[in-house]
C-alpha cells in the first residue's frame, strides 16, 4: 500500500472534460457497503456510478489523522479530506482499468502488503487488525486501500511496462548529465528513532546548530547507534534521502522516515565535500534501472490522468 500518510500519486483536476461532473449536492446511501439508492447517509462522491460514502471517506480520513499524529504531522482537516476523497476516487478508478486486464489481488498479495504497512507504521506482525479497531476502524477500511494499491502496483509492472523502452542514447545523456551535476560526500550523524518518536523531541532538535552538540543530544535520546558519525556519498543514496539532504545546510538537520519500518532517522548535517563520478559497467546499469523506473512511474501517472478525463465522476462536497 502506497501508505506515506497523505499520498501525493493523485491530483484529479477537475473540469477538464464534459466526462468530469463536479456536483454540489448530497445523496442518500443505506450505510457503509450496501445499496446506496434508498438511504440515509450522504455520498460524497461516484465515481462511474459507484459510490463514495460519507462514512469510507471518514474512517479512511480517521486512519490517516492517527498515523500523521504519530509522527508529529501537521493536520489541515479540509485538505486532508479533500486529498483523501481523491484518493479514494483513484482507487475506483485503478481497480475497475486493473480488472479489464484480469489484474487482481490474491491473499499472499494481500498479507504481505499488510506486513509492510504494519512494519512502515511500526508495529509488531500481526497487530494490524488490533491497532484499527482500537482506533475504531473497519478492517475493510484498510483491505480496500491495500487492494487498491497491490492492484495498481501489479497492473503497471504487468501491463504497463510493455510500453517502456530505454534506449542507449537514452543512458548516455543521463550518465553525461549525471556526470556535471556537482555532486557531494556528506558526513552526518544519524538519530534513530522508533515510528512516532520524532514529534517528542522535534523543538529540541531544531534548536541544535552544532555538530559535537548534536552528537552528544543523539546519543542520550536515540536508539543504539546514534550519535556515530557516518560519511556517504549522494550516489550512494536513494533519489528522495538525496534530495532531501543536499537541500539540507550544514549544521542543520533534516528527519527522514522509512518506507518500510515506518521508523525515524535524524541526519545532522555536520560537513560536505565535493567529488567527482565514476560510472563504470555495474553502475550503468543501475543508472538504466533507474531510467527505467522513472519512464515507467511517468507513464503510469499518464495513464492514470487518461482514464481519469474519460470517467464519470461526481463530487458531492
Amino acid at each position: 500500500m502506497a501508505l506515506e500518510m497523505i499520498k501525493k500519486f493523485l491530483c484529479m483536476v477537475m473540469g477538464r472534460t464534459a466526462a468530469v461532473m463536479v456536483a454540489v449536492t448530497f445523496g442518500i446511501v443505506f450505510g457503509y457497503g450496501r445499496d446506496v439508492r434508498a438511504t440515509n447517509v450522504e455520498i460524497v462522491a461516484m465515481v462511474d456510478g459507484e459510490p463514495i460514502t460519507s462514512y469510507e471517506l471518514g474512517q479512511r480520513v480517521k486512519l490517516l489523522k492517527a498515523l500523521m499524529s504519530m509522527h508529529g504531522e501537521k493536520i489541515n482537516e479540509e485538505e486532508l479530506r479533500h486529498n483523501t476523497l481523491m484518493e479514494m476516487v483513484g482507487d475506483r478508478l485503478k481497480i475497475a482499468e486493473a480488472r479489464k486486464y484480469n489484474v487482481t489481488a490474491d491473499k499472499d498479495d494481500m498479507n504481505d502488503a499488510k506486513k509492510r504497512m504494519e512494519r512502515y507504521i511500526g508495529l509488531e506482525e500481526g497487530r494490524l487488525k488490533e491497532f484499527i479497531t482500537e482506533l475504531g476502524i473497519e478492517e475493510k477500511v484498510v483491505d480496500d486501500e491495500v487492494r487498491a494499491d497491490v492492484i495498481w502496483m501489479k497492473f503497471v509492472f504487468s501491463v504497463l511496462r510493455g510500453y517502456i523502452n530505454v534506449s542507449d542514447s537514452e543512458v548516455n545523456l543521463f550518465v553525461d548529465n549525471l556526470k556535471n551535476e556537482p555532486h557531494f560526500e556528506y558526513n552526518l550523524v544519524p538519530m534513530l528513532l522508533k515510528a512516532g518518536e520524532y514529534g517528542d523531541v522535534a523543538s529540541d532538535v531544531r534548536n541544535i546548530d552544532d555538530c559535537a552538540e548534536f552528537k552528544k543530544f543523539a546519543k542520550s535520546r536515540g536508539m543504539s547507534g546514534s550519535g556515530e558519525a557516518i560519511n556517504i556519498r549522494d550516489d550512494q543514496m536513494e533519489a528522495g534521502m538525496k534530495d532531501k539532504i543536499s537541500k539540507t545546510a550544514v549544521n542543520s538537520s533534516i528527519n527522514v522516515r522509512s518506507k518500510s519500518t515506518g521508523n525515524e532517522t535524524v541526519f545532522f548535517v555536520c560537513g560536505k565535500e565535493p567529488y567527482s563520478v565514476d560510472i563504470n559497467d555495474e553502475k550503468r546499469a543501475a543508472l538504466k534501472e533507474t531510467l527505467y523506473r522513472s519512464k515507467l512511474d511517468a507513464f503510469a501517472n499518464k495513464y492514470l490522468d487518461k482514464i481519469q478525463k474519460t470517467a464519470v465522476i461526481e463530487l458531492k462536497m
